[in-house]
């Protein structure tokens, strides 16, 4: 691969030609200093190796957003794991026939990748064709860029609340990230500059919906809603949050997803108003009626609320105080 191309490459990207020149000679320097015990073939199919590197990473789509929702990670090829494995118990020989399961000497029962091609035009080859699934960690976030919203899915670890570049391929309203280069941490936007973004992103894109919307949603419907926090705590299955709206007496109880409590301990309170990101359900509970919950991945609250909040309290102060 020719230097020279990797520098032009760069330049097209939108950089000056002396910066160029300067990144791709820090890259050099960087594998020649960490493999100097190296020979200097070592050395050079190192350098080609970041020269690769480089110009994968300028072929990427990039977006910059703040991450509003995070869900757990994982493994995507968990659910036609299970197909197959079913399938298997059901039917031993049919399932090895069609190729969705090989038995190893050991018996234990493997499932296969049963997917030939990656597109629908049968263009794109898939290498792992009849081998085992692997597995495939991935989480989704969900990242408020201008009016819109994406939903992204990678095996990625950021934070809620922080603006990132987030580099892959883009389908609004998804996107598929790339393993490298991996979000980039721009910085943490203030509350209210927070607030203000997320507010017009989902408002204008085609997830925002009222809190009435939400509760007549359909089960395991992604949702981002408005609505206020009417209480929170922690049980044995973790931290709970109820969400109430104006709109209606009714009230939904939601689980918060591990990876965001400690943001929500640290900027939400009872009172607040929030966008909420989550998937919705509905489920019949041990008394035999029908509740609704929320899968919550994400809260945004609004800085301006809490005064909000903090009157309302002051105002139960007076009432229950005594005369």
């Amino acid at each position: 691969m020719n230097r020279e191309e990797v520098v032009m490459k760069i330049v097209e990207s939108g950089i000056t030609a002396d910066k160029a020149e300067k990144k791709v000679k820090q890259i050099e320097d960087k594998i020649k200093v960490q493999l100097k015990n190296q020979d200097d073939k070592a050395i050079e199919v190192a350098i080609n190796l970041a020269y690769s590197q480089i110009l994968n990473s300028l072929s990427q789509e990039k977006v910059r957003g703040i991450v509003i929702g995070i869900g757990e990670k994982k493994d995507a090829n968990d659910y036609a794991k299970r197909v197959a494995l079913n399938a298997y118990k059901e039917n031993a020989q049919r399932a090895i026939s069609e190729g969705l399961v090989r038995v190893d000497e050991d018996e234990t029962v493997v499932p296969l990748d049963t997917k030939e091609f990656f597109d629908e035009g049968k263009t794109k080859k898939n290498g792992n064709f009849g081998k085992p699934l692997a597995t495939r960690m991935q989480r989704e976030i969900v990242v408020a860029i201008e009016n819109d919203i994406i939903r992204a899915f990678a095996d990625v670890d950021v934070t809620l609340g922080d603006e990132y570049d987030i580099y892959g391929k883009v389908k609004k309203p998804y996107m598929s990230v790339s393993k490298n280069p991996k979000p980039r941490f721009i910085r943490t936007p203030n509350g209210t500059e927070r607030w203000n973004t997320v507010y017009n992103s989902v408002g204008a894109s085609q997830y925002a919906m009222s809190f009435n919307e939400m509760i007549d949603a359909k089960n395991n419907t992604f949702v981002i809603t408005k609505a206020f926090v009417k209480g929170m705590g922690e049980s044995d299955y973790g931290m709970w949050v109820t969400l109430e709206s104006d709109e209606t007496t009714e009230s939904v109880i939601c689980n918060v997803a591990p990876d965001i409590v400690e943001f929500v301990n640290a900027n939400v309170e009872v009172g607040y108003e929030v966008i909420v990101v989550g998937s919705f359900s509905r489920f019949i509970g041990k008394d035999d009626t029908e509740k609704k919950s929320v899968r919550v991945t994400g809260i945004i609250p609004n800085p301006s609320s809490a005064l909000i909040a903090d009157t309302l309290g002051d105002i139960a102060d007076i009432l229950y105080a005594d005369e």
